[in-house]
């Protein structure tokens, strides 16, 4: 799946979480195929991402880990649908 459906939560939210992976990426959109192509670490790819425009860091997780959301400036987060 290399096209995806997302939604933005509102706010500046970033994900945190104990399989959360971080990677850097040029855009928003490099994050979101970060997290939509399988990978060894996430062999069906993620559902949800953070992206730190910034520090152009991203910040992907699949479903099987709980996350949790924290308030951080310059974050952005989205979920795929």
């Amino acid at each position: 799946m290399l096209a995806s459906t997302r939604n933005e939560l509102p706010g500046n939210k970033k994900i945190l979480g104990t399989k959360v992976l971080g990677y850097h990426n040029r855009s928003q959109i490099e994050c979101n195929l970060t997290c939509v192509t399988p990978t060894e670490d996430l062999p069906c790819g993620c559902v949800t991402y953070s992206y730190d425009m910034a520090t152009k860091q991203c910040l992907v997780v699949d479903e099987s880990d709980d996350v949790t959301m924290a308030d951080e400036a310059c974050w952005k987060t989205w979920n795929l649908v």
